[in-house]
């Protein structure tokens, strides 16, 4: 995965340590070219500006990600904090979403919206395009 990892100048110190050392620095972007990674990794679930919650809703790490492949990561936090951790997408005037794209259980059980992405048969999950949606969605 490249990462663009130039801080941000933001306050990091809500940051957990853990979720840091796994998943980047906070405010991170996958590249600095976006749409080269989206176009290197096209059915990948690529999360710009996400913001990664534990269960009572605390937040522990935020920036981009490439949630393909960082599956493993983010079951890990969950293993590690002994608890959900949820991932959502934000909106810059508005904040978080209110409903998660993603929720990894303490167990490793991943729950993804299903009209954002679908998992393959390999365990991965792959990004929905216009056309897998059906009518009206």
């Amino acid at each position: 995965m490249i990462t663009d990892d130039t801080p941000c100048g933001a306050d990091h110190s809500a940051v957990h340590p853990v979720a840091v050392k796994l998943l980047g620095h906070p405010c991170r972007r996958l590249a600095r070219s976006r749409d080269r990674y989206r176009r290197a990794y096209p059915d990948h679930l690529l999360g710009e500006g996400l913001v990664v919650r534990d269960g009572r809703g605390v937040d522990l790490w935020h920036g981009d990600l490439d949630l393909t492949v960082c599956l493993g990561r983010l079951r890990a936090i969950a293993a590690w904090h002994g608890g959900p951790v949820a991932v959502y997408t934000t909106v810059a005037s508005m904040g978080p979403s209110r409903d998660p794209l993603l929720t990894v259980g303490a167990g490793g059980r991943v729950e993804v919206d299903p009209l954002v992405a679908v998992w393959r048969p390999d365990g991965s999950i792959r990004l929905l395009a216009d056309h897998d949606l059906p009518a009206g969605a």
